[in-house]
């Protein structure tokens, strides 16, 4: 047996920062929104990290290494049904392929929460005009022509302002349960993951949660 390098100080730091993000993440998502906010963009941050490295970074960190064709991915699959994998020294066919569903999935979830904070009038996606009116509101009274009512921060609206509310509202809804969607989408491929990171660890006879800490794996 020798020990090989196999993950550079970038991906050991990206994954666990991963992990501890999405943890965070789902702590906060009901109570604590500022948080859940800031660390979002803290794992877009990530995200777009990991695909720069994906390109520049290290042979084991790059795209190119751990691509392949639909037949070899379900040959590795075969293979563990089998109980005899094949062993790669990087990410194994089925590895690669969940490494980009979980990119892909997480850039399109970052961008459902976006989208639910821009129909609020926050954030880099905001929609302008209605957060312009929303500030207006927030800063003076306006001639009650027609009947106003007050949203939950106490803003008054006329009844024109108040179609451009509610729309607002049913734009963040369906962003948000949109959102919610791909959460649930990146709980279920999580498993996935960490059950074949368990099997995979067991068949090959390797300790892959260790290796991704230490960045070394032992080979024949």
């Amino acid at each position: 047996m020798k020990t090989v390098k196999v993950w550079d100080i970038f991906i050991r730091v990206f994954h666990w920062s991963l992990v501890a993000s999405i943890i965070t993440q789902l702590i906060t998502a009901e109570s604590l929104k500022k948080v859940h906010v800031n660390v979002g963009y803290f794992i877009i941050i990530l995200l777009l990290s990991r695909i720069v490295w994906g390109f520049i970074g290290s042979k084991h960190a790059r795209f190119t290494d751990f691509i392949y064709p639909p037949h070899e991915i379900f040959g590795y699959l075969k293979g563990l049904l089998k109980r005899n994998p094949k062993h790669y020294i990087g990410h194994n066919p089925a590895g690669g392929a969940m490494v980009f569903t979980l990119l892909f999935f997480l850039l399109l979830t970052t961008t459902a929460g976006l989208k639910t904070l821009g129909a609020e009038g926050k954030g880099p996606l905001a929609d302008l005009p209605i957060s312009i009116v929303n500030e207006a509101h927030a800063d003076e009274d306006r001639d009650n022509s027609h009947a106003d009512q007050e949203d939950h921060d106490g803003r008054k609206y006329n009844r024109e302002d108040r179609d451009e509310h509610d729309e607002a509202e049913k734009k963040e809804h369906f962003w948000k349960e949109i959102h919610e969607f791909f959460v649930g989408v990146i709980i279920f491929l999580i498993v996935i993951h960490i059950s074949g990171v368990i099997v995979s660890s067991y068949l090959h006879k390797e300790n892959l949660i260790w290796a991704m800490f230490s960045g070394e794996k032992k080979i024949k």
